[in-house]
């Protein structure tokens, strides 16, 4: 049984490797082109026409794109690999939530989209690994971002799911949505392997990422979607023993 273990997990570890040195070969040319438009936008090179200024927060934001998105390669291929270790721990859902939106705020600006965030009152401390699932929210909201018209309307909302007792963590927006049939596939590639390398970095990979991270915390990711209408991606947490589960009036 050990040498079969072993054996399974060396495709995976090699992808992993594979994986992590093209975005370290990926990250630094970027990053350049990243210091040279910030140099551009401030006039170091000279004066730039006013119109000039928004295709480069464009390209800025699509480069910054590129590197958050190796970046969330590089983490499945380690999770599949067993790479990564989870500390899960009591967190403060305000606290959580309250960061991941200061993470995503300039993209949200940029894209002029209204982000609602309601947070109920009186919520258990969440049982998780606070890092992980920090950026499972940021991933949440960007990609609600991204897929969402300039101008967009989003909403995140924490509540206590009082048929589970646990807390419900939920992303909507008023975006592109998608075809039934194309949801259930989604839904399908995250309940099963989730991400694939062949599917490459449009694949889905926020989603993906966000799914894997949810299921290592025994919880899995929920996608309600209609084209033309809009998506909303929702998650649960467990409380942390002895915090109880006191959802106050915010209850869903």
């Amino acid at each position: 049984m050990t040498s079969t273990g072993a054996a399974s997990r060396q495709p995976a570890e090699s992808q992993a490797d594979l994986v992590a040195t093209t975005a370290s070969a990926v990250r630094s040319p970027v990053t350049t082109m990243l210091t040279y438009l910030e140099l551009l936008r401030d006039g170091a090179y000279g004066a730039l026409p006013p119109e000039s200024l928004g295709p480069l927060d464009v390209i800025a934001a699509s480069a910054r794109d590129v590197l958050r998105l190796h970046e969330r390669a590089v983490m499945l291929s380690a999770i599949a690999a067993g790479r990564v270790a989870f500390h899960v721990q009591p967190v403060d859902v305000a606290e959580l939530v309250q960061a991941a939106v200061l993470e995503v705020r300039s993209l949200v600006a940029e894209r002029r989209h209204d982000l609602e965030v309601a947070v109920a009152p009186e919520l258990p401390l969440v049982a998780c690994d606070p890092v992980q699932i920090h950026w499972v929210i940021v991933e949440l909201i960007a990609n609600a971002a991204r897929f969402t018209a300039v101008g967009g309307n989003l909403r995140l909302r924490v509540a206590l799911d009082q048929q589970l007792d646990r807390v419900r963590f939920t992303v909507a927006d008023n975006g592109l949505g998608m075809p039934a049939a194309a949801a259930e596939a989604l839904l399908a590639r995250l309940r099963g392997d989730g991400w694939r390398g062949d599917e490459g970095i449009g694949g889905g990979l926020g989603l993906a990422f966000a799914s894997a991270v949810v299921r290592l915390h025994g919880q899995l990711l929920e996608v309600e979607t209609t084209l033309g209408l809009g998506t909303s991606v929702w998650f649960t947490l467990p409380a942390a023993p002895g915090t109880g589960g006191t959802g106050g009036e915010g209850g869903i």
